[in-house]
Order: structure tokens, then C-alpha cells, then sequence
């Protein structure tokens, strides 16, 4: 969906009408919807890349802000940066990595050949990664707050976000809105 197709004035005009009459807790909601709309209309298979990163970085958060020891939220913390730089690294990285390991392998002597890849890029995964590495790395140092949790503030926090919602819909708007903004951290 484009900026400037009929398609995303509708999705807009619905968003922006019903927006003003919903409660906050609703407003995200709609927001979320409305983001995994928009980057659905794309390409709908690549918003179950977008749930995923969001629920690992949710339990990474909940994680980090749960652990005991700095030892424990490093432990969670490698966990999401796994994760996501896996993510990334398949999706942008996999076929450089493969035709350079041919062409080494060509230099030895070794006679190789690398399958042709055809993956599609996911429209803005490098923003919507690095933004939740950000979220991670903010929790981890306890700039920002990860979650409640069963109605229980997290020591160190602020003021907790209290749901998965709340935490899901920053990944889910910037997943839509990451090829037009700057980069920002999570505190912002």
C-alpha cells in the first residue's frame, strides 16, 4: 500500500474517525490493527515477522526486567539480539554471505557453486530490528520500563507498561512508518 493510493486514504479516513471516540486502551488496539493492515497489504506473510519480533522482544523485556543479576538480563538481552540480527542477517545478508563463501572457496581451488536465492526483503525490517534492539537495550539499562508483571511493578521501572499491548504497539507502527522516520530509542 502506497501513501498515495486510494487504498491507504481509506485506511486512513477509518483510522482517523474512529480514533477521536476510542479510549486509549482501544486506540492502541486500532493502531495495531491498522499497522498490521497497512504492512499486510504488502506482502501478508511477513506479519508473522512482525508478531514474532514484537512477542520475543515482549518476553525478552519481561525477562530483563524480571532477572536478578546483571548476568541473568545479559542472558536475555543475547537472546533477543540473536533473534533479531538472525532475522536480519537471513533476510539482507544470506545471499552475500553465500556468494562470498563460493568465491573464497573458488580462490582455494575448490570448485563450489551457490544456489540462487530468492528471498524478498521485508519493507523496512532493518528499522523495525533495530528499533526493538533499542527497546531491549533501554529495559536492560533500565532507562525505560518493560512490563508489570501479574500486577506487580517491576523494581527499577519508572512507570511499567502494564500489557503486552502497550509493548506490541511501537513494533507493529514501526514496522509500517520505518522507511520514512529517523531511528529513535526507546525512551524517546
Amino acid at each position: 500500500m502506497l501513501f498515495n493510493s486510494l487504498d491507504f486514504v481509506l485506511l486512513l479516513g477509518t483510522v482517523l474517525a474512529l480514533y477521536g471516540f476510542l479510549d486509549r486502551r482501544r486506540q492502541n488496539y486500532l493502531l495495531i490493527v491498522a499497522s498490521y493492515v497497512f504492512y499486510g497489504f504488502w506482502n501478508w506473510r511477513f506479519l508473522s515477522l512482525v508478531f514474532a519480533a514484537g512477542l520475543v522482544d515482549y518476553t525478552a523485556g519481561r525477562g530483563i526486567a524480571a532477572a536478578k543479576t546483571p548476568r541473568g538480563r545479559r542472558a536475555w538481552v543475547i537472546c533477543s539480539i540473536a533473534f533479531n540480527l538472525g532475522i536480519l542477517a537471513y533476510f539482507k545478508y544470506l545471499g552475500f554471505f553465500l556468494e562470498s563463501a563460493v568465491e573464497l572457496l573458488r580462490f582455494l581451488g575448490v570448485s563450489a557453486s551457490a544456489p540462487v536465492l530468492e528471498i524478498v526483503l521485508p519493507v523496512g525490517i532493518s528499522f523495525f530490528t533495530f528499533q526493538s534492539m533499542s527497546y531491549i537495550f533501554d529495559v536492560s539499562r533500565r532507562k525505560v520500563p518493560a512490563v508489570m508483571t501479574q500486577g506487580r511493578w517491576v523494581p527499577g521501572a519508572r512507570k511499567p507498561t502494564r500489557t503486552a499491548l502497550r509493548s506490541a504497539t511501537p513494533t507493529s507502527v514501526t514496522a509500517v512508518i520505518g522507511t520514512s522516520t529517523p531511528l529513535l530509542r526507546a525512551q524517546n
